[in-house]
């Protein structure tokens, strides 16, 4: 399979970010190249992750602090609200990323998911651990 069935602008995009070889490209599958159809679709969005309640937490997230994100998971500290950042609350937002991604490259809307909310990793005082968090997931169209 030659890397030509992709735009060349987007093998040119592609090679630059994530430093993939001509090989490697043409070694996708199709649904790599069809994920890679969207790159520059994916460019306009951004999830933010909206503390919606909060109980007990040791990051001190409280209601209307967000965390903001590129499309493929890179964080955005500038655009953040958090006070510090929490490995227990990021964790469960991964998998909005794929979902986005698998969403964009059937040609439906990144942001019309049947789940919008999800908790931190944290169980919460009752439960044995220390407190919990809730975030209201959504994508943003970019300035850009």
């Amino acid at each position: 399979m030659s890397p030509t069935e992709l735009p060349p602008e987007i093998i040119k995009r592609i090679k630059r970010v994530y430093g993939y070889t001509d090989e490697q490209i043409a070694g996708f599958s199709p649904k790599q190249r069809k994920t890679h159809l969207v790159e520059f679709e994916t460019m306009k969005y951004k999830l933010v992750a909206e503390v919606v309640e909060g109980e007990n937490c040791a990051c001190q997230h409280k209601k209307g602090e967000k965390y903001v994100f590129l499309d493929g998971g890179a964080l955005l500290p500038p655009e953040c609200t958090v006070p510090f950042l929490c490995a227990l609350a990021i964790a469960p937002m991964v998998p909005f990323f794929y979902l986005f991604h698998d969403r964009l490259s059937e040609g439906l809307d990144p942001g019309n998911t049947v789940y919008e909310y999800i908790r931190c990793l944290d169980t919460g005082v009752t439960c044995g651990g220390a407190g919990e968090v809730m975030f209201r997931i959504h994508w943003e169209k970019t300035s850009g």
